[in-house]
């Protein structure tokens, strides 16, 4: 268990220095947003899942759309520790500016849970994202590529079975055309998860971090999941 926790703490470190690094900016935004989704999860055989997400974010200080945002996933648990999934999501996104363009992505992701006692679970995600921007567009120079590798953390207290509070930290390394890679963004959230019957209903609050050259930006979002099982 104290092994556990080093790792965690040596996470945050890693997250902190990451911030600092991006520190020195010229302009500061700050905003807060929305993210609204609905969902469905089905179990397929035995182990393999699918899910399916549609989602909508607001950005402005909850005034303007973000994005439009269609996902689906497939997931394979190997064993009560180790689980993998492959998945595509197509978003419809906007700009302060009203510019709109078509993004489709696809990840590959490897993760790690443990119990830390009966009621606390650890978990550990790598995601591995590839994102086509503009995609739609004619014009070679518009469509552009992003890599990106993400790492997550996260803890999860099981309360009286219907309620599982969670925190998660998530930092992202952007890899992109004539740049060498680096940390674009980090990400908290605080939340619970509330399962009633074969629904399930998740609130959460979160922080995102955008490590932009000269112009950094922190978004601050407010979560709701509902999901079918």
């Amino acid at each position: 268990m104290i092994k556990h926790y080093k790792i965690f703490f040596t996470y945050l470190a890693l997250s902190f220095v990451a911030s600092l690094t991006n520190a020195q900016e010229m302009v500061v935004t700050n905003d807060i947003g929305s993210w609204l989704s609905l969902g469905f999860e089905k179990k397929i055989y035995k182990d393999f899942k699918l899910e399916f997400e549609q989602e909508f974010r607001l950005f402005k200080n909850f005034t303007k759309i973000d994005d439009i945002i269609s996902n689906l996933e497939f997931s394979y648990k190997i064993n009560k520790h180790f689980s993998i999934a492959a998945g595509g999501r197509y978003t419809y996104d906007m700009d302060y500016f009203n510019n709109f363009q078509h993004n489709f992505r696809y990840n590959l992701d490897f993760s790690y849970q443990c119990k830390l006692s009966s009621a606390i679970r650890l978990s550990y995600r790598l995601r591995y994202q590839n994102e086509y921007l503009n995609c739609f567009r004619t014009q070679e120079i518009d469509n552009l590529q992003e890599i990106k590798f993400r790492n997550r953390l996260k803890f999860e207290y099981y309360h009286k079975e219907a309620h599982k509070f969670y925190f998660s930290t998530e930092i992202f390394r952007l890899h992109k055309i004539f740049r060498l890679p680096y940390f674009s963004k980090t990400r908290i959230f605080i939340g619970d998860k509330f399962s009633f019957g074969k629904h399930s209903l998740d609130m959460s609050i979160g922080f995102q971090r955008f490590f932009y050259k000269n112009s950094p930006k922190s978004l601050g979002v407010l979560s709701l999941k509902y999901c079918f099982n």
